[in-house]
Protein backbone atom coordinates (compact mmCIF):
# COMPACT_ATOMS: atom_id res chain seq x y z
CA UNK A 1 0.00 0.00 0.00
CA UNK A 2 2.65 2.63 0.69
CA UNK A 3 5.16 2.33 -2.07
CA UNK A 4 1.80 2.28 -4.47
CA UNK A 5 0.60 5.31 -3.15
CA UNK A 6 4.39 6.96 -3.35
CA UNK A 7 4.21 6.11 -6.54
CA UNK A 8 1.25 7.60 -7.43
CA UNK A 9 2.37 10.80 -5.22
CA UNK A 10 4.97 10.89 -7.30
CA UNK A 11 3.88 11.37 -10.95
CA UNK A 12 2.84 14.73 -10.49
CA UNK A 13 6.78 15.28 -9.19
CA UNK A 14 8.31 14.08 -12.77
CA UNK A 15 12.06 16.31 -12.37
CA UNK A 16 13.93 15.89 -16.31
CA UNK A 17 16.75 17.79 -15.77
CA UNK A 18 18.32 16.13 -12.31
CA UNK A 19 21.53 15.21 -11.23
CA UNK A 20 20.62 12.78 -7.99
CA UNK A 21 18.83 9.80 -10.05
CA UNK A 22 19.56 8.20 -13.96
CA UNK A 23 15.99 7.57 -14.16
CA UNK A 24 12.52 9.39 -13.63
CA UNK A 25 11.06 10.14 -10.15
CA UNK A 26 8.04 7.95 -11.12
CA UNK A 27 10.04 5.39 -12.81
CA UNK A 28 12.02 4.79 -9.69
CA UNK A 29 9.27 4.61 -7.36
CA UNK A 30 7.13 2.53 -10.00
CA UNK A 31 10.09 0.40 -9.80
CA UNK A 32 9.97 0.21 -5.75
CA UNK A 33 6.48 -0.46 -6.07
CA UNK A 34 6.94 -3.74 -8.23
CA UNK A 35 9.32 -4.93 -6.34
CA UNK A 36 7.30 -4.88 -2.80
CA UNK A 37 4.66 -6.36 -5.29
CA UNK A 38 7.49 -9.08 -5.18
CA UNK A 39 5.65 -9.75 -1.78
CA UNK A 40 2.98 -11.50 -1.59
CA UNK A 41 2.73 -12.34 -5.47
CA UNK A 42 -0.48 -14.18 -5.31
CA UNK A 43 -2.08 -10.78 -4.20
CA UNK A 44 -0.48 -8.78 -7.19
CA UNK A 45 -0.27 -10.93 -9.84
CA UNK A 46 -3.00 -13.87 -9.11
CA UNK A 47 -4.98 -12.41 -11.54
CA UNK A 48 -4.10 -11.52 -15.35
CA UNK A 49 -6.44 -9.12 -16.99
CA UNK A 50 -7.44 -9.64 -20.20
CA UNK A 51 -6.45 -6.31 -21.53
CA UNK A 52 -3.13 -6.72 -20.43
CA UNK A 53 -2.85 -9.94 -22.89
CA UNK A 54 -3.55 -7.17 -25.95
CA UNK A 55 -1.05 -4.93 -24.38
CA UNK A 56 1.62 -8.24 -23.91
CA UNK A 57 0.70 -8.73 -27.87
CA UNK A 58 1.72 -5.53 -28.74
CA UNK A 59 4.96 -5.71 -26.72
CA UNK A 60 6.54 -8.60 -28.48
CA UNK A 61 5.32 -7.45 -31.77
CA UNK A 62 7.61 -4.27 -31.32
CA UNK A 63 10.19 -6.51 -30.22
CA UNK A 64 9.93 -8.71 -33.16
CA UNK A 65 9.71 -6.13 -35.66
CA UNK A 66 12.71 -4.52 -34.33
CA UNK A 67 14.89 -7.99 -34.71
CA UNK A 68 13.55 -8.00 -38.12
CA UNK A 69 13.73 -4.43 -39.43
CA UNK A 70 17.62 -4.15 -37.56
CA UNK A 71 16.59 -1.13 -35.72
CA UNK A 72 19.58 1.75 -36.03
CA UNK A 73 18.91 2.53 -32.54
CA UNK A 74 19.36 -0.48 -30.41
CA UNK A 75 19.55 1.33 -26.86
CA UNK A 76 16.77 3.18 -27.59
CA UNK A 77 14.23 0.45 -28.36
CA UNK A 78 15.48 -2.05 -25.74
CA UNK A 79 14.63 1.16 -23.25
CA UNK A 80 11.34 1.88 -24.84
CA UNK A 81 11.03 -2.37 -24.21
CA UNK A 82 12.28 -1.91 -20.62
CA UNK A 83 9.88 0.80 -19.62
CA UNK A 84 7.06 -0.85 -21.57
CA UNK A 85 7.29 -3.71 -19.86
CA UNK A 86 7.74 -1.77 -16.15
CA UNK A 87 4.08 -0.89 -17.58
CA UNK A 88 2.54 -3.25 -18.13
CA UNK A 89 3.71 -5.14 -14.86
CA UNK A 90 2.43 -1.92 -13.06
CA UNK A 91 -1.19 -2.37 -15.07
CA UNK A 92 -0.96 -5.92 -14.08
CA UNK A 93 0.09 -5.76 -10.08
CA UNK A 94 -2.45 -2.55 -9.91
CA UNK A 95 -5.39 -3.92 -11.62
CA UNK A 96 -5.61 -6.87 -8.88
CA UNK A 97 -4.66 -3.83 -5.98
CA UNK A 98 -7.30 -1.58 -6.65
CA UNK A 99 -9.71 -4.36 -6.43
CA UNK A 100 -9.44 -3.37 -2.53
CA UNK A 101 -12.04 -0.55 -2.12
CA UNK A 102 -10.23 1.06 0.92
CA UNK A 103 -7.03 0.92 -1.11
CA UNK A 104 -8.80 2.58 -4.02
CA UNK A 105 -9.95 5.30 -2.02
CA UNK A 106 -6.71 5.97 -0.97
CA UNK A 107 -4.62 6.03 -4.24
CA UNK A 108 -7.83 8.43 -5.92
CA UNK A 109 -7.34 10.69 -2.61
CA UNK A 110 -3.34 10.64 -3.30
CA UNK A 111 -3.99 11.60 -7.20
CA UNK A 112 -6.15 14.84 -5.96
CA UNK A 113 -3.96 15.62 -3.21
CA UNK A 114 -0.46 15.58 -5.20
CA UNK A 115 -2.17 17.06 -7.74
CA UNK A 116 -3.21 20.16 -5.71
CA UNK A 117 0.18 20.28 -3.76
CA UNK A 118 2.11 20.40 -7.58
CA UNK A 119 -0.09 23.11 -8.96
CA UNK A 120 0.21 24.94 -5.14
CA UNK A 121 3.65 24.65 -5.98
CA UNK A 122 3.44 26.46 -9.01
CA UNK A 123 1.21 29.09 -8.25
CA UNK A 124 3.25 29.52 -5.42
CA UNK A 125 6.51 30.16 -7.60
CA UNK A 126 8.02 27.33 -5.50
CA UNK A 127 10.58 26.05 -7.79
CA UNK A 128 8.94 27.07 -10.84
CA UNK A 129 10.28 27.81 -14.09
CA UNK A 130 9.54 30.40 -17.29
CA UNK A 131 10.75 30.14 -20.69
CA UNK A 132 9.54 32.50 -23.67
CA UNK A 133 8.01 30.31 -26.22
CA UNK A 134 8.11 31.37 -29.91
CA UNK A 135 5.04 32.86 -30.27
CA UNK A 136 6.33 35.54 -27.70
CA UNK A 137 4.09 34.12 -25.02
CA UNK A 138 6.03 32.25 -21.71
CA UNK A 139 5.20 29.18 -20.33
CA UNK A 140 5.41 28.12 -16.55
CA UNK A 141 6.41 24.25 -14.92
CA UNK A 142 7.54 23.33 -11.92
CA UNK A 143 11.16 21.73 -11.68
CA UNK A 144 12.05 22.73 -15.90
CA UNK A 145 8.87 19.99 -16.85
CA UNK A 146 7.70 20.16 -19.98
CA UNK A 147 4.33 22.38 -19.80
CA UNK A 148 2.16 19.94 -22.13
CA UNK A 149 3.32 16.90 -19.89
CA UNK A 150 2.41 18.75 -16.55
CA UNK A 151 -0.88 20.55 -17.88
CA UNK A 152 -1.65 16.68 -18.97
CA UNK A 153 -0.92 15.42 -14.95
CA UNK A 154 -2.66 18.24 -13.70
CA UNK A 155 -5.71 17.41 -15.87
CA UNK A 156 -6.03 14.26 -14.64
CA UNK A 157 -6.00 15.00 -11.17
CA UNK A 158 -8.51 17.88 -11.79
CA UNK A 159 -10.92 14.71 -13.57
CA UNK A 160 -10.51 12.18 -10.82
CA UNK A 161 -11.22 15.44 -8.52
CA UNK A 162 -14.95 16.24 -10.50
CA UNK A 163 -15.35 12.77 -10.74
CA UNK A 164 -15.43 11.96 -7.45
CA UNK A 165 -17.67 15.60 -7.01
CA UNK A 166 -19.86 14.38 -9.77
CA UNK A 167 -20.54 10.32 -8.30
CA UNK A 168 -20.57 10.71 -5.04
CA UNK A 169 -20.66 7.24 -2.74
CA UNK A 170 -20.07 6.97 0.97
CA UNK A 171 -16.96 5.11 0.55
CA UNK A 172 -14.81 7.26 -2.08
CA UNK A 173 -13.24 10.15 -0.90
CA UNK A 174 -14.71 13.72 -0.90
CA UNK A 175 -12.93 16.46 -2.39
CA UNK A 176 -14.86 19.91 -2.15
CA UNK A 177 -11.86 21.11 -0.37
CA UNK A 178 -9.95 20.38 -3.35
CA UNK A 179 -12.85 21.68 -6.01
Amino acid sequence: RGALLLFVISIPFEMPKRAFLPVEIPTATALLFLATTLLPPKVSYGRIPSALMWFAAHLWLLAIAAVVNKIEFVTRALEHFFLFTVLLMLMWAMSNLLRDARLLRQVLAAIVLACAVRGALQILGIGATSYTVWSGGERTSLFGQNANLSAMILSAGIVTCVGLLLAPARWLPNPKLFV
